[in-house]
């Protein structure tokens, strides 16, 4: 599911990509980086512009077991890559596709109401740093 049904999902929903997979995020967000620099970092699987020319984070799970904070922490610095740029303020949101029967691991994180759900805190997730969110989409 990773790969091609996220990609679909992403052009029937008009979206420009920016960014397509680690590597292709990597390089959009940090590209005065060296090569060896960059593939250190952690990136989101998407960096795509929405049909309101408003910026989109996305990270894309297949299977069991999803680990919310490698989530968190992949699409919490892809904003971070944005910030630095001065496009912070141009996110539209930070999303989760994961596959309709795909199951969040540990007892850390659940989905509630569309969004990650972090049941510790009683409260949405959201990404360290930013007050952003995660949206949870099912395919």
């Amino acid at each position: 599911m990773e790969g091609k049904t996220a990609l679909n999902f992403l052009t029937r929903d008009g979206r420009a990509l920016l960014g397509v997979g680690d590597d292709g995020v990597r390089a959009v967000l940090w590209r005065e980086l060296s090569d060896d620099a960059r593939a250190a970092l952690k990136a989101p699987d998407f960096v795509t512009v929405s049909a309101r020319n408003k910026l989109i984070l996305s990270e894309v799970k297949e299977g069991r077991n999803v680990e919310g904070d490698r989530v968190i922490e992949q699409l919490s610095s892809g904003m971070e890559g944005l910030r630095q740029r001065g496009l912070a303020g141009d996110v539209e949101e930070v999303e989760l596709i994961m596959e309709r029967g795909g199951k969040l691991g540990g007892d850390t994180y659940i989905e509630k109401d569309g969004y990650l759900f972090d049941k510790n805190k009683g409260k949405r997730a959201t990404l360290n740093g930013f007050n952003k969110s995660i949206k949870v989409i099912r395919l």
